[in-house]
């Protein structure tokens, strides 16, 4: 499955399209746009989806409209779409390790990120292999964020999440895939990339985050689904001047 090769579209909420199938999603798209497009992956308890595309041309065409042109789709719920995104990072600090040091780890790991994407994009071209990082995506509800880590065939007792405070505004997410990916799921391991070594991922937070929350794990149909609380806006309190 190539990263660069979809698209993620959700509701306005995390689980505003929960129960409508991917057939409703692609016959909605090909009945309104006329734009090529591979087919649509979602299964009817995500609230979220992927459409997939033969190549970057038809991927590029197809988002240029959407981005701009949110879609009102079946049931009359609202459809926003954005692209798929994938990040990984390595030679993570310590803890225990000096302030200064987060510095320097966030420019390697953006050093490497843009080496890893320069390797991405050959592959993408030359249509060789599918990429091995998966695809994540956050959405944000008045009291939470949701991040929703695409995950097809992880083994279960391998996923670790962590947050602390002296890093509070990104995650760390690291889980192996099972390699008999084919017993007992509908992935197809021919048809579906499947990394030996372990995967390790660093997002992003949005500054609102609070890591005093308690946050919740999902292992659910080939995703990984992170709530995480977020700060409590202060109350702001008028006084009557007499």
């Amino acid at each position: 499955m190539e990263s660069r090769l979809s698209i993620f579209f959700g509701g306005v909420t995390p689980n505003e399209l929960e129960g409508i199938k991917a057939t409703n999603i692609a016959e909605f798209l090909r009945s309104t746009l006329r734009y090529n497009f591979k087919h649509v992956k979602k299964e009817v308890n995500w609230g979220y989806g992927f459409v997939h595309f033969e190549n970057e041309s038809e991927k590029e065409v197809f988002f240029n409209y959407v981005k701009d042109h949110p879609l009102r789709g079946p049931r009359g719920k609202i459809l926003n779409f954005n692209r798929a995104r994938t990040k990984a990072v390595h030679n993570r600090d310590e803890d225990s390790q000096p302030q200064q040091h987060q510095t320097q780890t966030q420019t390697q790991a953006q050093t490497q990120s843009q080496s890893q994407s320069q390797q991405l994009q050959a592959q993408a071209q030359t249509q060789s292999q599918p990429l091995p990082y998966p695809q994540y995506n956050i959405f944000e509800s008045s009291d939470q964020f949701i991040i929703y880590v695409e995950a097809c065939g992880v083994a279960r007792n391998t996923i670790e999440i962590e947050v602390n405070k002296f890093d509070a505004q990104r995650i760390y997410i690291k889980f192996n895939y099972d390699q008999d990916i084919e017993d007992g799921l509908h992935c197809l391991k021919r048809s579906f990339f499947v990394p030996k070594d372990e995967i390790k991922m660093l997002i992003q937070l949005p500054k609102s985050f609070d890591p005093d929350k308690d946050a919740k794990v999902e292992l659910l149909c080939g995703m990984i689904k992170i709530s995480l609380g977020k700060l409590e806006k202060p109350i702001t309190k008028k006084f009557k001047i007499y």
